[in-house]
Formats: structure tokens, sequence, C-alpha cells
């Protein structure tokens, strides 16, 4: 009796196309270039099908290497005309859309690769001269090259499995392990159930000279200490201001010590070395240097790799700079929060964002709420806990200051953290006020 040949229908298979999806991707990257080194993480030559396109994301990468300016116009004279109007045809997107598109383009292209491979093994299969041991080790090979590609954090769980973890967790809080990174007051803790959460995006806002800073730096301190490693991204202050700040924060030194240099002449040295030991082996660091939300960014993924970043504090969200000029200052710092956000859940780390308020709520002599937050719309949507932080009273010189916890995903909302401020030293350190 013969046998039925089985046939396929290669035919009838079509290897997925991603120009569209790549001609979308380098407009939005033209439109925005300060985001290259996110876009870079997760994009690579090879997911380009088209020649030209691959030849203008080199370009691409070729300027932002040399540090020259990209847009359509200087990318125009490197790229051929129909390439360019290609490119023209595509409406460039924000930050949380052009993500959007490199996941996309990142699926399709591990889908074409997908279907090469195994188009490939199909082929050799159907060859009587292929190495047997050889055609046995190709879909092995297909896993292990996939495998290369899944992003962390992009994984999908079993529920079971991620309530284990969280009973883990539990049991590990029930032992005294500390899992969650201490915000350094204890009340605050608590609302937040034992401290800050990996892969949550905190805002803390307030007027100016209230105490956002102090709180930020005693903040970091406090993670320092609980064996947890932070970085600080001071957009306002350069380290030497950070340095004097702690240093006067451990009462060894008062600010009247250093006021002029004919006081630091008759300085206890012996008190400079007690104030500098109070922070030895606290692994804290500080960055004072970069501005840009690209640099930070890629400075928070790079520090966390290195083991010196489980939560990151940055001041503040209102100057930092980069991003697309063309966007009204709404999209701006949507953008940037949306991005902060994503960066919290790919690194699973905390991030600390400091933020202005604006004076509504103190023209009209009461505790702040959301709505007072300047662009509070995209703020308010990216973040898992907003803290509001506002003078007991009107009085510049009153040092009680009250913590609002205005939003909190995982919890009590609307709640006050007693705050009080010693200011004997010249540098406010506050304390919970019970």
């Amino acid at each position: 009796m013969g046998t039925k040949q089985t046939t396929i229908d290669i035919e009838g298979l079509r290897i997925p196309d991603t120009v569209n999806l790549e001609c979308q991707v380098l407009a939005d990257l033209i439109s925005n270039p300060d985001i290259i080194g996110t876009v870079r993480s997760m994009i690579t030559r090879d997911m380009f099908m088209v020649e030209s396109l691959q030849k203008v994301w080199d370009t691409i990468n070729d300027m932002a290497n040399k540090g020259a300016t990209i847009d359509l116009i200087t990318i125009s004279a490197r790229v051929d005309q129909e390439t360019q109007m290609e490119l023209l045809k595509r409406t460039p997107g924000l930050f949380t859309d052009t993500m959007a598109h490199c996941r996309a383009l990142l699926e399709m292209s591990t889908r074409r690769l997908v279907f090469s491979r195994c188009y490939e093994i199909m082929s050799r299969a159907g060859n009587p001269g292929t190495d047997y041991s050889e055609l046995l080790s190709m879909p092995g090979n297909l896993v292990a090259e996939l495998a290369g590609k899944v992003r962390p954090g992009t994984t999908t769980q079993p529920i079971g499995d991620v309530l284990n973890e969280w009973a883990n967790d539990l049991q590990d809080r029930a032992t005294g392990k500390l899992t969650r990174i201490p915000t350094g007051f204890q009340r605050l803790d608590g609302i937040v159930f034992g401290g800050w959460t990996p892969g949550n995006l905190i805002v803390m806002s307030a007027r100016p000279s209230v105490g956002k800073s102090a709180i930020m730096l005693q903040m970091a301190i406090e993670a320092g200490r609980a064996c947890f490693p932070s970085t600080v991204y001071s957009l306002e202050m350069p380290n030497t201001e950070l340095g004097q700040r702690l240093g006067c924060s451990t009462g060894e030194i008062k600010q009247c010590d250093i006021a002029s240099d004919e006081t630091v002449k008759h300085l206890d040295w012996g008190k400079v070395e007690r104030a500098i030991a109070h922070f030895d082996g606290i692994p804290v660091y500080l960055n004072t240097r970069l501005r840009a939300m690209d640099d930070i960014c890629n400075d928070i993924m790079l520090q966390h790799q290195r083991g010196r970043c489980a939560i990151a504090f940055i001041d503040h969200l209102h100057i930092i700079s980069g991003g697309n000029n063309r966007l009204t200052t709404y999209q701006q710092i949507k953008e940037r929060t949306g991005r902060l956000k994503q960066l919290a859940m790919e690194c699973n780390i905390p991030v600390v964002l400091l933020c202005q308020l604006n004076r509504l709520s103190e023209n009209e002599n009461r505790p702040p709420n959301l709505r007072d937050l300047r662009d509070s719309g995209s703020i308010e949507e990216d973040a898992d806990i907003v803290l509001m932080l506002a003078r007991h009273t009107n009085a510049r010189s009153d040092p009680d200051i009250d913590m609002w916890v205005r939003k909190n995903r995982q919890g009590r909302a609307d709640v006050c953290v007693e705050l009080t401020g010693d200011f004997s030293t010249g540098f406010t350190v506050f304390r919970e006020r019970w």
C-alpha cells in the first residue's frame, strides 16, 4: 500500500513585514534624538528589513556618537529622496508612543527570525544529506537565540508564581528581613506597607524652600544605612553644597562655623572628621553633572547593573533638559514621567522624583492637593505615590511641615505625616512630630 506524501504550502506563508513600523521608529527617533540611548537598548540594526532604512539607522547612530545635531534636515543630506518621503509620511510620537513602536518592532523582528529559522529547519529536514545530529541541534539553537532577545521585566509569569512571590515577601517581612526600602519615617513606612516598593514612581512635591531636597537626602541616607544603595541626581546643587548639607546635618559642624574664611581658620578639624565618619561605608552616590533625561536614565540603568542603585532620587522634574522642544510643556512633562515610570519597572527599583507645586494652595491658605501639581494630569497619572509637603503655618520660620500622602496605589491616601525640622545646625533635619 502506498503512502500519501504530505505537502506544506510554503507559498501561503508570508514573512512578517515591518517596513512601515521601521519607518515609524526612525521618524520618532529623528524627532526626539535625546532618547537614542533608550532606543538602542531595544533596537538593533538587524531588525530593519530594508537596506536604505539600515543606512538611516547607521546615520543616526553615527551622528549621535559624534554629538552632531540630528533632525530631518541634517538626515536628509545623507539618505536618498525616496527614503526621505517615507519618513515624512509618519507623524512622530511622544516617548511613550516611541517605546510602544520599539516594542512592536522588537516583537515583529523576533517573529521574522522564528519564520526564517523554521524555514531553514524545514529545508534541512527535507534534505536527505543533512547530518542528523546537526538537524536535532537546530531547534535548541533557535530557543537559545530567542532567549537572548527576551528583555528583563518582559517575561510573563503564571498567577501561582506571582502569589508565591508575594507570600515569600510577607514571610521575609515577618522574620525581619527588609524587602522594601525604608523611607526614613516610621509612620510613612506603615502607610506604604513597609517602605518603597520596587517598580514604583514616587513623586514628592513642595513649594521652594519647604524642605523637599533635605528630606530627599535623609531618605537616601536611610536607604543606604539599610544596605540599599541609592543614587541621587541633583540638578540644582553641586556636590560641594550637598556635602556641606550632609556634614552640617550631623550636628558636629554648624553653619556659623563655616560662614566665612575667618571662622574656617578656627574650625575644629576633629569635628569635621567626626562628621565625615557619620557616613563611612554608607552606599549613597551623588551625581550633579547630568541634566538631560536620556543621560539620567542611561546612568540609572548603568549604576543599577553595577549594584550601586537600588533606589534613585531625582531633584527635580521641571529642570530636566532634553526632549522635543516642539512639544507643549504638558507633553514634555508627560514624556518624562512616563519614561521614569517605565525605567522603574524595567530596573525593578523605586524612583523618587521631586517636583514643584504651584502657588494656589499657598494663596488659598489650605493643604495642597493633586490639582496643585504643576502640569498635574501627567504627573498624577504616572505616579504610584504622591507626597506633598507644606508648612504647618504660613510662617517661613515655622519648623513644622506636613507631609500629605495624596495618592497611594497600595493603601490609604489623604493622610498626613507630621514632621518637625531641627534648625540648630543651620541645615534642617526633619523628624516625625508625635
